[in-house]
């Protein structure tokens, strides 16, 4: 009985379960490393693939093998390689094991403790066991992005039979026809007809041109749909029910013999 309420109180003690739109504010720091040395390294090395990992470690120590001090090193051993198989549903609605890996997050510091006069090395990680659901404004924001790619790839089809239309009016025709065999809204429909009609008087009739008031479409088009991608990306972050991180970290004492605190 002893030996679980141990237990329980250590797992109390690392768990931080919080309504999710609030996860900013809990107390687990961001990087636990650093954090147990109260100390912000005057350089943090962050990379980004296996090389610039493996050119980091090395840099850590000088010609004599010893540790390099004032440092920082935050890792994330999931995106150290590119993930080109990795869908956004898998992303963004995860299962336990994906979610643990793609938080994971090591972190390491050294700092010469000025009260002691030791070195110190820090090590830490922190992960996500849950974040909680996506917000119904989220499908909202992402079902209009979509909307969006669609409709560009509509224009990209356009610009592709560039050369059968005799002029700009007969390629915004086409654009207009396929949008709403679609169908889109109403109110998309109108912003697309909006942007297409204020460019189409800069273009003349020859297949190049033509071209270009396409590339131009689709130009705009991402323009002005540039504050929704935002919103999407913070709406991805945003997550309703509960959040549960785990973060842990210890200090050692270099220049004892490697002596734990």
């Amino acid at each position: 009985m002893k030996t679980l309420l141990v237990a329980l109180t250590l797992v109390m003690l690392v768990c931080s379960p919080c309504l999710a739109q609030q996860g900013d504010h809990t107390s687990i720091p961001s990087t636990p490393a650093f954090s147990i040395l109260n100390f912000e390294p005057a350089a943090v090395m962050r990379p980004s693939n296996p090389k610039e990992l493996s050119a980091d470690i090395l840099n850590s120590f000088d010609e004599n093998g010893n540790l390099l001090l004032n440092l920082g090193l935050e890792v994330a051993p999931y995106w150290l390689k590119s993930r080109p198989n990795l869908t956004t549903e898998q992303y963004l609605n995860t299962s336990k094991n994906q979610l643990f890996v793609q938080s994971l997050m090591l972190s390491a510091a050294t700092v010469k403790d000025s009260a002691s006069n030791s070195n110190k090395l820090g090590l830490g990680f922190r992960f996500r066991l849950k974040q909680g659901d996506l917000s119904p404004e989220f499908g909202t924001a992402q079902s209009q992005l979509r909307t969006v790619s669609t409709i560009m790839a509509s224009v990209t089809a356009a610009r592709g039979l560039a050369g059968s239309f005799p002029n700009t009016d007969t390629l915004v025709s086409f654009v207009d026809r396929t949008l709403q065999a679609i169908p889109v809204s109403a109110d998309t429909l109108e912003w697309v007809r909006e942007i297409m009609g204020r460019l189409k008087p800069n273009y003349g009739n020859n297949t190049s041109e033509l071209r270009r008031f396409a590339e131009d479409i689709n130009t705009a088009l991402a323009d002005e749909s540039e504050t929704l991608r935002e919103e999407v990306v913070v709406l991805a972050k945003k997550r309703i029910g509960w959040l549960v991180e785990l973060a842990g970290a210890s200090s050692f004492i270099t220049s004892e013999k490697d002596q734990f605190e």
